[in-house]
């Protein structure tokens, strides 16, 4: 580059920096953004407030041109290798009133918008832009940083296909340049002389460090990441890869795309399906992402917040998750408006672990036996209807029979049943009819003839609270108009309780069946002696009630693939022949396993799916008799679903996460890495990702953005040790890689608390030093996380760290069971169970040796994922020296980060 180019490169820059910055600063005070709220400051420790109080999507985007006007510049060269174009890429659209750079040349683009892409291509890419064809000549990455009311670009990479040069801030290079009479090829030389000395790569470790610390969250995504940044909405991936490859940023930043309805975000393809939602100007709003823990949640606010998103209720456990929905919406665990629903067993699991980890078998069975169960459901109604003489509608009958003897699916059954609704409550209500007079002149002679009956009912069915119900299959196909409202008096309980006995007593008579010995109902039926019906009109009741229900048996069956499951699922674990799933022999009756509540949701939730997508639901879904299914839809389905860390989770899991998918969509995005997986439950085998969904891909990256050198080749040695591994998850580094960065360190034989203690404030003095050797600059202390091997080590440890950190004014703060990330400035304690998905700039693991010897089977997963947790320190203790099985990762180990003994 000559004097000129960069004077002209850096100059364009500052002013557009802060052309854009003072255009979005008098947008927002003309929405009525006060002066006060809109400082720069302001903005960085108050963005998620300010990003919550915005009212539209211009504000909000105006927030962030604010705070972050552009952060590169793109030149393009024509086919010649001039260059002829130049490009400023934001975060968000950028503001209207630029026209005046574009009689220059100089355009300006989001990133979220599809020539974005220009932020991610590598130099040399060809691309087509505005209906010609140029290359990418040239890169400039920049941080746009607001110094004394005045803008500079600071952190500056200048990258071309074949090089990469590095610039502390555009301001200091003019002074250079101008006011030193320096030559731009001079100056870059003199760099690159000062970056060999000791001194020089002091300040380049230094300022990677601090580059790193602030800018871990890149505002651009990779080539690989960008590709599938951009996929349609109505796509479905899990991107595996190793940590630190912006797997959990690039869904982020996804969803940033898909939330924007700036003009130019979507596809022409994403607009027709906003239509086909209603969302005509909304954007694919009704999202979750999942996330493992409490203390992966918390941190992950901090990446949403980065992106200019604003969380509600959209980022949740799937331990929550499911309990919510299985207790409030659908009904299936017990709560104080549904007592008759299960109790969710914590820390106890029913299911054997080998169908944990691979459910298909245990799904397929209970699917079947679902299957099996409704159409016997359909048979016991057909065979009802051909019990009963004398039938008006002979026809009628004959078609059901057809139907339901076919070897269609139950599924299929109920599509064509739903084809003769119409005609089979027309022959219900005429049955109604009959059988309601008779039901009326009994009750009536019942009072009539008996005065106090109904109290002395009321106290009788008092004394049965206890008594075990007799199971009525036929129960669900009664009329239930006669179920008392819960504000009714004891005495209309007591005449709802006689007359809802009184069809089934009079049913079972004509159907010739026989009440439970000892049952409530057994007990009721003795209590009634001498006060029932003559066995005449019970016989003539009874042929109306079993007809109704023989008929009902086929009115919105469909309600029966989200509301049988869960009674289902008691009678499936009750079989001899799947008594080989579980662990337990003997079941309580009310309560359920973890795995057990998984199963259920999948099968109800898949189900609701595959019913939204029928064509005689989706004709009839406003009809009051879909109201429920809607409802459902409404509550459960969701545009987007992403899942964090997903081998953490179960197959079950992430299936039931897959299938709270909208169905005109199907979008779901997940990222995780096998050889982090810590939880026994979580997902091992990829053959699982396609019986998930069929049109589940998966998609690699491996180039890594968090660790320094070195500590990716200590990490790769841990991966050698590991038994299993998954191979194409290594890390690979980006293409231009200016340090090497700091070896971990290690301290053998340090048992005492005391001297553990002791040692690493000694390693965080260093780091404090290392971080801060330019005293004209902001002191900054990295984030910092002590791993102990459990919960119960992390109270101790950071009480007997405080004591050492007083020194320097710091302390240590106990992140107990993952609730907590603390303070930026404090030292966290954190059990290593907890850590999975955060990053730190310096990770302390103490006691690896304890570590082995309390998980045999997983600490090289245990020590793989601390070790990855860091970006550019990492320290290690052990108890006493380094275990043999360890033994090969001694040379990658240094004694300390002294600055007169880095070995560079």
């Amino acid at each position: 580059m000559s004097n000129q180019e960069i004077n002209i490169i850096a100059r364009q820059t500052l002013d557009i920096v802060s052309d854009i910055s003072l255009k979005a600063k008098n947008i927002l005070e003309q929405s009525g953004f006060s002066g006060s709220v809109i400082t720069a400051n302001s903005f960085t420790d108050n963005a998620f407030l300010i990003l919550e109080n915005a009212s539209n999507f211009v504000q909000k985007d105006s927030l962030e041109l604010f705070k972050e006007p552009v952060f590169m510049r793109v030149d393009l060269e024509d086919v010649d290798h001039n260059y002829c174009r130049s490009v400023y890429i934001s975060k968000v659209a950028p503001p209207t009133g630029l026209n005046d750079w574009r009689e220059k040349k100089i355009d300006f683009i989001s990133y979220r918008a599809p020539l974005g892409r220009l932020a991610a291509l590598n130099c040399g890419s060809d691309i087509v832009f505005g209906k010609q064809e140029y290359y990418v000549g040239r890169k400039i990455k920049f941080t746009p940083r607001m110094i004394e009311e005045v803008w500079d670009c600071l952190e500056v990479e200048v990258l071309t296909e074949n090089e990469k040069v590095n610039l502390d801030s555009f301001r200091q290079l003019l002074e250079s340049l101008e006011d030193k009479g320096i030559d731009v090829e001079a100056y870059l030389k003199q760099l690159h002389e000062q970056e060999q000395t000791l001194s020089g790569k002091l300040k380049t470790l230094t300022r990677n460090i601090r580059s790193g610390m602030s800018l871990r969250s890149q505002a651009a995504l990779d080539e690989y990441q960008d590709n599938i940044f951009r996929l349609p909405i109505n796509s479905q991936r899990i991107i595996l890869g190793p940590p630190g490859t912006g797997k959990t940023t690039t869904l982020i930043k996804r969803l940033g795309q898909k939330l924007d309805i700036s003009e130019g975000s979507f596809q022409e393809s994403e607009l027709q399906l906003l239509k086909n939602l209603g969302k005509d100007g909304k954007g694919f709003n009704d999202w979750l992402m999942f996330t493992p823990s409490d203390l992966l949640k918390e941190y992950l606010l901090k990446a949403f917040n980065y992106e200019g998103i604003a969380i509600k209720d959209n980022l949740i456990t799937w331990s929550d998750c499911a309990r919510n929905i299985a207790r409030k919406t659908l009904g299936i665990l017990k709560s104080p408006i549904n007592t008759s629903g299960l109790t969710l067993v914590q820390n106890e699991e029913f299911v054997k672990q080998e169908y944990i980890d691979d459910p298909r078998r245990f799904y397929s069975s209970f699917q079947n036996f679902i299957e099996l169960s409704l159409n016997t459901e359909l048979n016991n109604g057909l065979k009802i209807l051909k019990q009963a003489s004398g039938l008006n509608d002979e026809k009628l009958i004959e078609k059901i029979s057809v139907i339901i003897t076919s070897e269609n699916s139950v599924k299929s059954k109920y599509r064509q049943l739903f084809e003769l609704e119409n005609q089979i409550k027309k022959m219900i209500e005429g049955e109604k009819k009959i059988s309601e007079k008779i039901i009326q002149e009994e009750k009536n002679l019942l009072i009539n003839k008996h005065e106090n009956i109904l109290e002395e009912l009321a106290r009788f069915l008092e004394s049965l609270k206890n008594v075990e119900e007799d199971e009525d299959d036929e129960a669900d196909y009664d009329d239930d108009e006669i179920d008392a409202p819960v504000n009714h008096t004891q005495q209309a309980k007591a005449l709802a309780e006689y007359l809802k006995f009184l069809k089934k007593l009079a049913r079972n008579r004509y159907l010739k069946k026989t009440l439970k010995k000892n049952s409530k109902d057994a007990k009721l039926l003795e209590w009634l002696d001498g006060k029932l019906p003559s066995d005449e009109r019970l016989s003539q009741l009874g042929r109306g009630i079993a007809l109704q229900n023989g008929l009902r048996h086929n009115l919105n069956c469909w309600k029966r693939l989200y509301k049988k499951p869960t009674s289902l699922f008691k009678k499936f674990r009750k079989e001899e022949h799947y008594q080989h799933f579980f662990s337990v022999q003997k079941f309580d009756a009310k309560k359920i396993s973890q795995a057990e509540l998984d199963l259920i949701l999948l099968v109800i939730l898949r189900n609701i799916k595959d019913l939204l997508t029928e064509s005689y639901i989706i004709r009839n879904i406003d009809e009051i008799a879909f109201q429920e299914l809607k409802s459902l839809r409404d509550t459960l389905l969701k545009d987007q679903i992403m899942v964090d860390e997903a081998t953490d989770f179960s197959a079950l899991q992430l299936a039931c996460m897959q299938a709270m998918t909208n169905p005109l969509l199907n979008s779901f995005f997940a990222c995780g890495d096998f050889n982090q997986r810590l939880t026994s439950h979580g997902i091992k085998d990829l053959e699982l990702i396609e019986w998930i969904s069929q049109k589940l891909e998966i998609e690699r990256i491996n180039i890594i953005y968090r660790q320094s050198p070195k500590l990716n080749e200590f990490t790769h040695a841990i991966l050698d040790l590991m038994d299993e591994s998954d191979l194409a998850a290594r890390s690979e580094l980006p293409k231009f890689t200016d340090f090497a960065g700091l070896a971990p360190v290690i301290a053998e034989y340090h048992e005492d608390l005391n001297d553990i203690a002791h040692w690493i404030t000694l390693r965080i003095s260093e780091i404090e030093r290392l971080v801060n050797t330019n005293h004209a600059e902001e002191q900054l202390l990295p984030s910092i996380v002590v791993l102990v091997k459990d919960e119960a080590d992390v109270q101790h440890m950071a009480k007997k760290l405080t004591e050492y950190l007083d020194e320097f004014n710091l302390k240590a703060i106990a992140c107990l069971q993952g609730q907590s990330v603390g303070n930026a400035t404090d030292v966290r304690v954190c059990s290593i169970e907890y850590i999975k998905g955060l990053e730190f700039e310096a990770v302390f693991f103490v006691g690896v040796d304890q570590l082995l010897q309390q998980h045999p089977d997983l600490y090289q997963k245990f020590l793989y994922v601390g070790a990855t947790r860091a970006a550019n320190y990492l320290g290690v203790t052990c108890t006493d020296e380094l275990p043999t099985a360890l033994e090969q990762l001694r040379p990658y180990f240094g004694k300390n980060w002294d600055m007169e003994n880095l070995d560079f």
